[in-house]
Formats: structure tokens, C-alpha cells, sequence
């Protein structure tokens, strides 16, 4: 049985901030007190962006990096966080309150995982996968990636990375809107791709309320045991 890490009150500077597309900017935390922080590949963190007021941000990074985190954040909207968080500058300092969650790898895995993730969805799954490279994981690997249009893929690099390096790996980006140009995408929802596997699978989803909903529904009426789904739904608040 895991034991989950105790939420702790943590203080970090901000040590890098890039765009990664229109929407999504990755940040780095350089954590300073305490200087490390211990996680489990698919929690959060409840960064405080208000005198009282936090926003969850799933951490994207390598657990085995204790001295600083990683965040993809959606700065799209017009949000207390986002808005705080396009604010935010190098150096600066930040508080959050973690990790959190239960969102995280099976203790027993499956011979074949399937990861689904819209938008910043995908950060806590990018995590999950660099400790699965880690583990040298035996069990095949299939990431399910869903945006509007091209310019919203980011982190490919990492996802062509793992394919050539894990020979059990490989992945699909949904382009919804937009024509699909480049390798390893197709034009459709990403819930009109997955092939189903009902034997000794495991699936992992997050992303936005409506994708994980359509694909709970999809799962279960597939006959997929609920022992075997996983997930975590992403909102916007704009309060």
C-alpha cells in the first residue's frame, strides 16, 4: 500500500516560466523551505494566488526531483489563478500547500496502460511516465493526447522521446478542430480513438470534466472494471 507524503506548507522562487502555446506556460518552483518536497507521480499542489485564496496545479515533473517542482497552467481566462500566475516573474516568491491527491500510478500495473489527457491534463500523466522510463516499465504504454488545433500541442518532444526510448511505448494526438498534418496525430476527438482492451488494462484519464465523463461512460458501458479506471477531471474557475 503507498503511503501518501503530509501536505506541508511550502515556500519556493519561481526559477523559470515558459510559454509553451497560446493557453499553457510551464513553471518551475525552486523549492527553500523546506528545500525539498516528496510527491507521488500524479498529485498537486494548492499554490496560494490570494490573501485566501489557493488553485490545485498537478505537479508535471520527475518525483525524483526533490528541490524543485514543475506546473502546466492554463492562462488562458480571466481567473484569480491565471491571472496571478501570468503575473508571476522569475525570482519571485511563491507559497503552496502539498502534495495532494490520490490520482496516482496503480501499485499492481497491468500489462498494458492507457493514459487519455486533454489540455493540462496531461501534466500529472507526464510525470506518472517518467517514473514508468524510470522502473524500466514492462507494461505496454499508450498515451491518448487531446487538443483543439495544432497549436496547442506542447510537450511532443518529451512523447517522441519515451517512443524512442521505450519500445512498449507509443501515442496519439486528437486534433478536434483542425485538420491532422503531423506524425502520430489524427483529426477527431479523443474519445473517437481509443481502442478499447478489456483484458489486464488499466486506464488513466484526466483532463477536462466532459472528456473524462464521455470516457468513464464509454469504459463502463465497454464492460471495463471500475477497479481499473482512473481519474481526475480538471475545472476552470473564473472566480
Amino acid at each position: 500500500m503507498f503511503l501518501f507524503p503530509k501536505p506541508l506548507k511550502h515556500a519556493a522562487v519561481v526559477e523559470s516560466k515558459k510559454t509553451l502555446n497560446s493557453k499553457v506556460v510551464e513553471f518551475v518552483f525552486k523549492l527553500t523551505s523546506p528545500p525539498e518536497i516528496a510527491f507521488l507521480p500524479g498529485q498537486f499542489i494548492n499554490l496560494k494566488v490570494g490573501e485566501t485564496c489557493f488553485r490545485s496545479y498537478s505537479i508535471s515533473s520527475d518525483a525524483g526531483i526533490k528541490d524543485s517542482i514543475s506546473i502546466l497552467a492554463a492562462v488562458d481566462h480571466d481567473g484569480i489563478g491565471s491571472n496571478y500566475l501570468k503575473n508571476l516573474s522569475v525570482g519571485q516568491e511563491i507559497t503552496f500547500i502539498g502534495p495532494s491527491g490520490r490520482f496516482i500510478l496503480p501499485e499492481l500495473l497491468a500489462e498494458s496502460l492507457v493514459f487519455i489527457a486533454t489540455g493540462t491534463g496531461i501534466a500529472p500523466i507526464l510525470s506518472m511516465l517518467s517514473s514508468l522510463s524510470h522502473s524500466k516499465c514492462e507494461s505496454a504504454i499508450k498515451v491518448y493526447f487531446g487538443v483543439k488545433v495544432c497549436e496547442e500541442i506542447f510537450k511532443k518532444d518529451i512523447l517522441d522521446k519515451m517512443a524512442s526510448e521505450l519500445p512498449n511505448f507509443s501515442y496519439e494526438i486528437c486534433i478536434s478542430r483542425e485538420q491532422a498534418t503531423e506524425k502520430n496525430t489524427k483529426q477527431g476527438r479523443v474519445t473517437n480513438f481509443i481502442e478499447i482492451q478489456r483484458e489486464n488494462t488499466q486506464y488513466l484519464i484526466c483532463g477536462h470534466p466532459d472528456m473524462v465523463q464521455d470516457t468513464l461512460n464509454m469504459l463502463v458501458e465497454n464492460g471495463i472494471p471500475a477497479n481499473n479506471i482512473f481519474h481526475e477531471m480538471f475545472t476552470v474557475s473564473i472566480k
